[in-house]
């Protein structure tokens, strides 16, 4: 059945109501305005989503990428074991000579593989050189075992495919627009589900006319097929939120200089900078999400801390950063050993961050270990100049630690001039003497 048909026959269907979105004004002429309102009672009259049975499926052969916002998301989200993905101009309406020439040209395949495998390769390098990538991936279930690799131009294996339908005609004084989305089987090309939205434009700006696009509907379809998932991915988890549980040990390290050098880099490194507070090792990935509160006036959010999430064997679990009675902010630096996680964390007051950061040590498990408020001895500090972290490591149970010392120019361009470098001395205070004192001195200074 063509458009124009369609529209003879509008006036005989008796169909669900759907929302529509219109242009207002005066129609250029009485025959705009009456083919208009035609279009109207068309959107009216035809109902916005037609399903005609439900289905499941291994893989699904998607149409463009404007379809999916992240295919390897979406792979998880739909709880399929593939999914395919191929970019083509709309289709006036779909035929096995299209369906031919589909094949012939090749879809991009997302699929799960080993993670040792060599399907894997691109993979574990771009998670290698941007973790941050692993993080909605783990959050959605995909085991540390497993990847999410993609093959190009093969021929398609879905049993189910998506296209889009655009058919243009003339019009009194302008252009009628068919569009759509259809859900098909790709062996016989009957449709399985199918959304149908009509637009009326006069030309050549279209200042008025009518259209109902059913965008929403259009999503709906984009989620009828039921996936049958691989055995092999962990079923899609929810955060266990942890509430913050206090140190073991707090105390205060001195920290002493040992060596200075020149640095040999100009640029301030990813990891000092604040910008990698993500990373992987063996089966756990570690990252820190900011927490931001809503306060007046409304529609104003203000950055109350950071929480830690590590994401192990499938599981993810949230826990708030707190020390004492205060949140603790912008973590700078982050590692992850077989044995537990460590980082560095930073007030922010104007914008850099300065000499009085946090070590926290964490286990694997997500448990505290200790906090550590480090005192720099024997260091002299240029007023001029801005101090980061550049790493921490523990030797012998010692922390060790690497300061970046650098200058900004008038162009906010970062020089970094020297690295520093400092070991742990002894605590001067007993754990519980320095937590109290700390707790003591608070409390003399609140009005």
């Amino acid at each position: 059945m063509d458009f124009r048909s369609i529209l003879r026959g509008a006036a005989t269907l008796v169909l669900p109501l759907t929302l529509y979105t219109g242009c207002t004004g005066n129609y250029p002429n009485p025959i705009a305005d009456m083919h208009a309102k035609s279009i109207k009672q068309l959107c009216d009259t035809t109902a916005p989503i037609t399903i005609n049975r439900q289905v499941s499926s291994k893989g699904v052969l998607f149409h463009g990428a404007d379809s999916l916002r992240g295919p390897e998301e979406e792979l998880l989200k739909r709880r399929l074991t593939f999914l395919e993905v191929h970019s083509h101009a709309n289709y006036p309406s779909f035929s096995l000579e299209d369906r031919d020439r589909l094949k012939s040209a090749g879809v991009t395949r997302y699929y799960f593989a080993d993670i040792a495998s060599a399907d894997c390769v691109e993979f574990n390098a771009r998670a290698k050189e941007h973790p941050f990538v692993l993080i909605p991936l783990r959050r959605l279930g995909l085991p540390e075992h497993l990847c999410i690799a993609k093959k190009i131009n093969v021929p398609p294996e879905s049993s189910y495919f998506y296209y889009h339908l655009y058919q243009t005609s003339s019009a009194p004084f302008g252009q009628d627009v068919h569009h759509g989305l259809v859900l098909a089987d790709f062996k016989t090309l009957d449709p399985v589900a199918e959304v149908r939205g009509f637009q009326y434009c006069d030309q050549p700006m279209c200042w008025h006319g009518f259209a109902c696009w059913r965008n929403e509907e259009k999503q709906i379809l984009l989620g009828q097929v039921a996936g049958i998932p691989d055995d092999r991915v962990a079923p899609i988890s929810t955060i266990e939120l942890a509430a913050p549980r206090p140190f073991p040990e707090i105390r205060e390290a001195r920290m002493l200089l040992v060596s200075s050098f020149p640095a040999e880099s100009k640029g301030l490194p990813q990891a000092a900078s604040g910008n990698r507070n993500a990373t992987t090792n063996t089966n756990a990935t570690v990252y820190v999400t900011e927490a931001y509160e809503a306060r007046e006036p409304k529609g104003s959010f203000s950055l109350v801390g950071y929480s830690l999430e590590l994401i192990q064997n499938g599981r993810p679990l949230q826990i708030r950063i707190k020390t004492s009675d205060s949140e603790v902010e912008n973590p700078s630096t982050l590692r992850v050993t077989d044995n537990e996680i460590t980082f560095l964390a930073a007030p922010v007051r104007t914008g850099f961050r300065q000499l009085n950061e946090m070590f926290f040590r964490y286990s694997r498990s997500g448990n505290p270990l200790s906090l550590i408020r480090p005192d720099f001895l024997n260091f002299e500090r240029d007023p001029s100049h801005k101090y980061y972290f550049e790493e921490a490591s523990y030797d012998d149970g010692k922390l060790n630690a690497t300061v970046l010392e650098a200058r900004i120019d008038e162009h906010h361009d970062i020089y970094v001039l020297k690295r520093h470098v400092f070991k742990e001395e002894r605590a001067r205070l007993s754990a519980n003497q320095s937590f109290q004192g700390t707790l003591r001195d608070k409390a003399a200074h609140r009005p």
